[in-house]
């Protein structure tokens, strides 16, 4: 029996499933009619000029920037002093996702990789602008409460979410009475988000 390979018919390719680049060119991918290599990878990319290629590359393309930097601290416990700081900053096709905070540069690169880990891992999509516009309205739970995302932030990778049929969300144990709970700020890799709501 001969093998098949190939897109198909291509003039009647399927419908691009996501972006990437080559350089820096924009490339849409979509699933074609046969492989086009042994490994059976049967995703092919759209080029701009309506050619069409097998496709066994990167589909996210992700980059870190780590910055280390000094910071002027002042505290009415532990007096003024000098500290160090860094930043930790996560791009997908060149959107940045995701932000935060270590003190050197040494636990930021093991910081990072895990972080990428659990973004690939994360259960919502949050790679393009699309996806997070589809984050928006979400019904999700808050800890036990109903809740709906109101908005995305996108370069620190954070939702906001409201309550959904009341008013506040309850305040833990641990906060005092007096603060506000319309709203809260949440990352997306937070484990108190149940993403999962009907």
């Amino acid at each position: 029996m001969a093998n098949q390979w190939g897109a198909g018919n291509k003039e009647k390719t399927g419908e691009v499933f996501q972006k990437t680049k080559v350089g820096d060119t924009d490339i849409g991918l979509f699933f074609g009619e046969h492989p086009h290599a042994r490994s059976d990878s049967n995703i092919y990319a759209r080029l701009p000029d309506g050619s069409v290629q097998g496709f066994s590359g990167h589909r996210l393309l992700w980059r870190v920037e780590i910055k280390e930097y000094n910071y002027f601290k002042e505290s009415q416990y532990s007096g003024a002093e000098i500290r160090p700081g860094c930043t930790i900053m996560i791009f997908v096709n060149d959107d940045q996702i995701y932000e935060t905070f270590h003190r050197n540069i040494e636990s930021s690169l093991l910081e990072a990789h895990n972080l990428i880990r659990q973004l690939k891992d994360c259960c919502v999509d949050f790679w393009t602008k699309e996806d997070r516009q589809k984050l928006i309205g979400r019904k999700v739970f808050w800890r036990s409460t109903p809740a709906i995302v109101r908005s995305v932030i996108t370069d620190q990778g954070c939702v906001i979410l409201v309550p959904d049929g009341i008013s506040e969300f309850p305040s833990p144990p641990w906060r005092e009475d007096d603060d506000e709970n319309d709203s809260v700020k949440a990352e997306i890799l937070d484990n108190n988000i149940w993403w999962f709501r009907d």
